[in-house]
């Protein structure tokens, strides 16, 4: 890999974990809450569908690529899925919150057993919130046209960059993950709560921002 490659990888990857997206938030709320393994295993599904965008990108013609990087109909879809998911989370999340109100107080939170199958739904679980938010494509749309033809379209280059920004995108998760983790032992049930309504609405504000770039765009095209 080229010195050059390698720093463009660096930059990608480091602007990749501080967009703040909602599957950001997402991550260091699973930190917090059920551990290092569960939030990389979140972390991961989200991994994988930046690589199903990279591969569906780079093998589909720039005409292809505009057309469904600005179809509002993707942009209406993946944010009323983020708005629902918000609301029914928030609407258990606070129904649960109330049901164990009374035990709010207790200094110690019990540990969630966190089995295979867990793992699993949690990586679905990245790979579909991260999949449905239209502005992921967006971000590797820009990265392709931008970096592309810095690396001559080179198939070998391409594909040693995008390992390499994935690669580290990952590493510098694994540190903010982390740290995230040590916070739970400064958790009560109460802050719990706040946090996981936070995380809640952050994704329904995503979504909501979602929708009206598809308002926007849809209104565009009709003009």
């Amino acid at each position: 890999m080229q010195i050059e490659d390698l720093k463009a990888a660096i930059a990608v990857g480091f602007l990749l974990t501080v967009i703040l997206g909602p599957i950001f938030f997402l991550v260091i709320e699973t930190a917090v809450l059920k551990g290092f393994k569960a939030a990389l295993a979140l972390d991961i599904g989200a991994v994988f569908a930046d690589v199903a965008y990279i591969i569906l990108l780079y093998y589909s013609t720039n005409s292809v690529l505009k057309d469904i990087k600005d179809n509002p109909y993707l942009f209406f879809l993946g944010g009323t899925f983020l708005v629902l998911y918000a609301v029914f989370t928030f609407y258990t999340e606070r129904k649960e919150f109330l049901n164990q109100n009374a035990i709010q107080e207790k200094k110690v939170i019990s540990t969630p057993i966190i089995t295979a199958n867990n793992y699993l739904i949690l990586f679905i679980k990245g790979f579909v919130l991260n999949i449905v938010n239209i502005g992921v494509l967006g971000f590797w749309f820009t990265v392709i046209v931008t970096v592309g033809p810095q690396l001559d379209m080179n198939p070998k280059r391409m594909y040693s960059f995008f390992t390499m920004t994935l690669l580290i995108y990952l590493l510098i998760d694994m540190v903010k993950i982390f740290f995230a983790k040590r916070l739970k032992s400064k958790l009560t049930f109460q802050k719990i709560y706040y946090l996981k309504a936070f995380v809640s609405i952050v994704m329904f504000v995503f979504g909501c921002v979602l929708i009206c770039k598809g308002v926007f765009k849809w209104e565009s095209l009709t003009m």
